[in-house]
């Protein structure tokens, strides 16, 4: 028995050779392109994770220091963004204003610099070369007692440094309970 090889049977095998040949060029650079775009949408899906966890955070935290609100104030107190000495005018008359104690003034805003050695500077690191700030200032509040009383509580529990200098009150009006009194305040910084 011997088989016999006809030629459309040879041209059949060899058109079907070179369609697989063709097929396979022109289909795996697609099937690359294919699985690179994948990949990439896997990449995107897994960065739209990640930021979406990080909004989640942002606002996990943003809840957190909402329950801070008091303290936050405090801190722009201590630390405000705008100039010193009139913040410190502001902070003072905000104050009194709170607990019913008029400021006839504040005056003799006076800023002294302290300047630090450099072996001192040494010892503290970097942070300490900032210089601290002292300034005094003369204030002349008047109200009731108690008015005055809680004044004073709310400048020893704020958050700026207040170390209160000289003191002297005297009544003003003996019927109504005013005190009218001059003091001198010492407010340190850095």
């Amino acid at each position: 028995m011997k088989y016999v090889i006809n030629n459309q049977f040879l041209f059949t095998i060899a058109a079907l050779i070179i369609a697989l040949v063709i097929g396979f060029f022109l289909t795996v650079p697609k099937y690359n392109d294919f699985s690179i775009a994948i990949k990439n949408q896997k990449n995107i899906e897994i960065n739209l994770q990640a930021k979406k966890d990080r909004i989640v955070t942002v606002d996990e935290a943003l809840e957190k220091f909402k329950n801070y609100q008091d303290e936050l104030k405090k801190i722009d107190q201590a630390l405000p963004d705008t100039e010193f000495l009139p913040s410190l005018d502001q902070f003072f008359k905000s104050i009194g204003a709170s607990h019913n104690i008029v400021l006839a003034g504040t005056s003799g805003m006076s800023y002294v610099d302290r300047k630090k050695s450099s072996s001192e500077i040494k010892d503290l690191g970097p942070i300490s070369q900032r210089s601290p700030r002292e300034i005094t200032v003369n204030l002349s509040p008047s109200g009731k007692y108690n008015d005055f009383k809680s004044f004073l509580l709310a400048l020893e529990n704020s958050a700026r440094l207040v170390d209160v200098e000289r003191l002297s009150f005297s009544i003003s009006s003996v019927d109504k309970g005013d005190i009218s009194a001059t003091m001198t305040v010492n407010v340190h910084s850095y």
